[in-house]
């Protein structure tokens, strides 16, 4: 036996089934690049017949069929290759635009004959007029003109002058009623009248007193300044051995009420009546 797998039998029912292969599964890719194969969309049967075609230079671009490798691989023709004949003339220099000027253009600049009788007239007028004024000019000329000004004319003329007339003083009538009027009279009178309080004043008041001042008797005897030194002393060294601090201020110290005392010149002088001092309550 060929087939050894047959003894197991087929399971197959119809022997003629033909097994197709199995299909390969591609999985389709992400990737952004562009494969080289074209789309679907280009299909030259899918594309319209009646497009459209470029002109202007987009269709010049596009042609294939043009451009200066091209056109040199053409023949000329004999009609191209040939020179026209200049049939005009060198020192031609009429326009070739085809305008021409109007008969009436033509009327305005050289005049028209039909006038002619009527401006010849006119300008033998012009000639006689030019001709009366050139004889008054020379007439004119020919008179001595005096450029001498006496002094009094100069100064009547001056005195003419409308910038050094005076002017004269305008007499004006004064109504003292119609003034008296026109100042009571209220173009719009007030609604309701405001009533200005009146501020007081402030005034100065000066005390008047006798002030008399007698100087301090600062200096001490030397002896009692002696003895307090050495208390002082005393009561340092005291205060070092047993471990204390030494003496503060507004202790009981009579040195200290001794200079509280001085300090105070008013309390001290009995000649100095206080009931004569200002008050600084």
């Amino acid at each position: 036996m060929s087939n050894p797998f047959d003894l197991l039998g087929n399971d197959v029912e119809d022997a003629d089934v033909v097994v197709l292969p199995p299909k390969e599964i591609v999985k389709s890719s992400t990737s952004s690049k562009k494969a080289d194969v074209p789309p679907p969309s280009a299909d030259p049967s899918k594309a319209r017949k009646n497009r459209p075609r470029p002109s202007g230079n987009e269709g010049a671009i596009r042609d294939k069929a043009s451009g200066r490798r091209n056109n040199k691989s053409k023949d000329v023709t004999d009609s191209a290759a040939t020179k026209k004949p200049n049939t005009r003339k060198a020192t031609d220099r009429h326009s070739r635009t085809g305008k021409t000027d109007t008969k009436k253009k033509v009327n305005q600049g050289w005049g028209d004959d039909k006038k002619e009788l009527s401006a010849e007239k006119e300008a033998q007028a012009d000639a006689a007029a030019e001709i009366a004024e050139d004889v008054e000019d020379a007439e004119d000329a020919a008179k001595a003109k005096t450029t001498q000004l006496s002094l009094q004319d100069y100064l009547n003329q001056q005195a003419s002058n409308q910038f050094n007339k005076v002017p004269e003083a305008k007499k004006v009538e004064l109504n003292a009623e119609k003034i008296e009027a026109a100042e009571k009279e209220a173009y719009a009178p007030a609604t309701k009248v405001k009533n200005v309080k009146s501020k007081q004043l402030k005034t100065k008041e000066y005390l008047d007193f006798d002030a008399t001042f007698v100087e301090s008797n600062t200096r001490k005897n030397f002896g009692d300044r002696n003895n307090n030194n050495n208390n002082n002393s005393r009561n340092t060294t005291f205060n070092n051995r047993r471990g204390g601090r030494t003496v503060r201020k507004g202790s009981n110290n009579p040195n200290s009420a001794n200079s509280a005392s001085s300090a105070n010149t008013v309390q001290k002088n009995r000649n100095i009546d206080v009931s004569n001092l200002p008050s600084l309550a």
